[in-house]
């Protein structure tokens, strides 16, 4: 878990839902809290995690083949 270290917060868990609001997530445990709390039962949702440096800019993605022919 250390490599996960820097996400143990209530934003990245698997019982908090995003809100309307911007600094707050609704816990299925504790209720409206604070994106950056952490309680005992916090379990890491890889879903949530934001793949860093592997977005493709849009227009630049290649297939291999020149389609404009068809």
């Amino acid at each position: 878990m250390k490599k996960y270290e820097e996400y143990r917060n209530c934003r990245y868990c698997e019982r908090s839902n995003e809100v309307m609001d911007d600094d707050n997530v609704l816990c299925d445990k504790k209720g409206i809290v604070a994106r950056d709390y952490v309680c005992g039962g916090f379990r890491l949702d890889l879903m949530k995690l934001d793949p860093a440096g592997r977005t493709v800019p849009v227009g630049e993605v290649s297939f291999g083949e020149d389609v404009s022919d068809l």
